[in-house]
C-alpha cells in the first residue's frame, strides 16, 4: 500500500483463548473506518490489544484491511521496526556476549568479582528489539545482576521507547547489584572503573519490594499462654520437633489466642510497623524492621492509586476501587479532642468527594458525614490477611 515505513508483513490481530489467556476486556468489534462494518475476534478467541491501543493502530495506519479495504483488520509489522531490519535465527552463537558482559561490570563496578557470568546487555537488548514493543512490560524473574533492567533502559534511550520492566530475585546481590546498578545507569550509560564519564542517563522511578518468608511468619508469631517458655519462640518449636521420635507427630494450632501475625494494636502507629526478620545466613540471629503498610494497604485493597500526600497529621491515599472513587486516610494514635479529630476527617471527606472512605482508628475517630461508605483499614487487614 505504498507506506513510507516501508516493506511489512501482516499478522494476527486475534489472540488464542485456550489456556487462561481469554480476557473478555479484549472482546469488542473494530469498526473498518472504509466501510463501517465491525469485526469481532473469532470465537474462543480475543484481540491483542485494548480497544484505546486498537483505534491508536487504525488512526497511524498500522492495521490492514486488505487491498479492497474491505478485509477482516490485520497488524502490520514493518521490517524496520524489526530492529534495523534484524530476524530472528534458531541458533544465536555471538561468543562475544559474555565477554562484553563481564567487561561492562567491570567499569560499572570497578571489578569484576561483583557477579559471575552476568547476561550479556546486548544479547537481551537484542532480544528485546525483535520480541517487544516500545511500551510493553518486560518480565524477569531471574533478574540476576539486572541486566534486563539494564537493556530495558538502555532501548528507552535508544528509541524513546517506554518499556517498563519487573525483576525478581531471592539471592543477596539484589541489594548489592541490582539496585545500585538501575541507580547508576539511571544517572549514566557510561562509566569507567565505578565512576560515570557524563550524567546523560534518563533517569527511573522504580520501587522495590521485600517479601515476608515463612521462616518470617513462624518468627512474628507470640504463643502468649504457652506453659513451656521454650515453645514461644520459633527455635523452641523446632527443637521440640528435633527430639520427636520417628513415630511422634508434633501438630500446633495457632488459635485466635496465639495467631500473632498480625498485631492490631501497633497499628496505632501504622508509620512505625515492625516485625521480626531472620538473617538469610544465620538463622539464629533476627532484626525488627519496619513494614510499609501503607504500600501493603494499597496491594490488599486493589486500588489504582492516583495520588499520595501528606496533610496536617494525616497519610492520605486517593484512587480508585472497582470503579469507586477512594480516600484512604493513615492517622497515628493522636492526643486530640475526637470532635477535632472528627471535624478534620469530615473536612477531608467535604474537600476530595470519595464514594469510599478507608480509615484506621475507626472506632476511635467519630465521623458525621453518613453519605459516604466507610471501612476500616484495620478490619481489610484481618479479613484479606487471616
Amino acid at each position: 500500500d505504498n507506506d513510507p515505513r516501508g516493506a511489512w508483513v501482516a499478522d494476527n490481530l486475534a489472540a488464542n483463548g485456550k489456556g487462561g489467556r481469554l480476557v473478555e476486556s479484549l472482546i469488542f468489534p473494530i469498526i473498518n473506518p472504509n466501510t463501517g462494518e465491525e469485526h469481532y475476534p473469532p470465537k474462543g478467541a480475543c484481540w491483542r490489544y485494548s480497544k484505546e491501543k486498537i483505534e491508536e493502530l487504525i488512526k497511524d495506519n498500522r492495521i490492514y484491511f486488505g487491498k479492497d479495504g474491505k478485509g477482516r483488520p490485520k497488524l502490520k509489522r514493518f521490517l524496520s521496526e524489526v530492529r534495523q531490519g534484524e530476524t530472528a535465527s534458531t541458533i544465536w552463537d555471538d561468543v562475544n556476549y559474555t565477554v562484553h558482559a563481564s567487561k561492562f561490570l567491570e567499569k560499572l563496578f570497578k571489578t569484576i568479582e561483583v557477579f559471575d557470568n552476568p547476561k550479556p546487555i546486548e544479547l537481551i537488548e537484542k532480544v528485546l528489539r525483535i520480541s517487544s514493543n516500545p511500551n510493553s512490560l518486560i518480565l524477569d524473574f531471574f533478574a540476576g545482576s539486572g541486566t534486563t533492567a539494564h537493556a530495558v533502559m538502555k532501548l528507552n534511550n535508544e528509541d524513546r521507547g517506554d518499556r517498563k520492566f519487573i525483576l525478581i530475585e531471592m539471592a543477596d546481590y539484589f541489594e548489592t547489584v541490582i539496585i545500585p546498578r538501575i541507580k547508576k545507569v539511571a544517572y549514566s550509560f557510561n562509566w569507567k572503573e565505578g565512576k560515570p564519564q557524563d550524567s546523560e542517563g534518563k533517569g527511573v522511578f522504580f520501587k522495590y519490594h521485600t517479601l515476608e518468608q515463612y521462616e518470617d511468619s513462624l518468627e512474628n508469631i507470640e504463643f502468649e499462654n504457652a506453659k513451656d517458655t521454650k515453645l514461644q519462640t520459633q527455635q523452641g518449636l523446632i527443637q521440640q520437633a528435633l527430639n520427636l521420635k520417628p513415630n511422634q507427630v508434633i501438630k500446633y494450632k495457632l488459635d485466635q489466642e496465639a495467631k500473632k501475625l498480625l498485631d492490631i494494636e501497633n497499628l496505632k502507629d501504622p508509620f512505625n510497623y515492625k516485625i521480626k526478620i531472620l538473617d538469610t545466613k544465620n538463622t539464629q540471629k533476627s532484626e525488627y524492621k519496619t513494614v510499609d503498610l501503607i504500600e501493603t494497604f494499597i496491594y490488599l485493597a486493589n486500588l489504582k492509586v492516583e495520588k499520595i500526600f501528606k496533610q496536617n497529621d494525616y497519610t492520605l491515599i486517593i484512587g480508585k476501587q472497582d470503579n469507586l472513587k477512594i480516600l484512604a486516610v493513615f492517622q497515628k494514635e493522636q492526643n486530640k479532642n475526637p470532635e477535632q479529630i472528627a471535624k478534620e476527617i469530615n473536612q477531608l471527606i467535604e474537600t476530595y468527594k470519595p464514594e469510599k472512605l478507608f480509615i484506621n482508628l475507626l472506632e476511635k475517630t467519630p465521623i458525621l458525614n453518613k453519605e459516604v461508605i466507610i471501612e476500616s483499614i484495620e478490619n481489610l487487614f484481618i479479613e484479606t490477611m487471616s
